[in-house]
């Protein structure tokens, strides 16, 4: 994790953005204890200074996801038709992404176009626990 206010503290204001899952029941107010009490544990002492800007919630913005590993669906619906997005793998915008991708994939091979060279950041290899962090 690379902390910019700690190489150039003007450089960077400090802004996080938190989503949660589900529906909240709380107050904003409630809420937002909680959240600054996570971000506390995370950050240090320092982040119930953190002024809030805004919540938002946006209840069923994406559709609902019980596997987060489902793999993209074929995109092929009938003869020159296809589709893709978010709701044909995970309810994400990596799931939106690997969609098109798969679709542009099939797309290629109906007209008869050799396939592109697999995708470069799928194939790197994740990092580990052993990896540095950077500060």
């Amino acid at each position: 994790m690379i902390h910019f206010t700690r190489c150039l503290p003007t450089y960077a204001l400090i802004n996080i953005s938190v989503t949660l899952l589900g529906k909240p029941t709380q107050s904003d107010a409630d809420l937002d204890l909680a959240v600054r009490a996570q971000l506390q544990r995370w950050f240090g002492r320092n982040a119930r200074k953190w002024p809030l800007l805004r919540t938002y919630r946006l209840f069923d913005a994406l559709p609902e996801t019980t596997d987060l590993t489902a793999e993209v669906q074929t995109t092929r619906v009938d003869a020159g038709l296809f589709a893709c997005g978010d709701y044909r793998a995970t309810a994400s915008i990596n799931g939106a992404m690997q969609s098109g991708r798969r679709a542009a994939e099939e797309v290629l091979a109906e007209l008869g176009y050799a396939a592109p060279p697999p995708d470069p950041v799928a194939a790197k290899p994740a990092a580990s626990d052993d990896d540095e962090e950077v500060e």
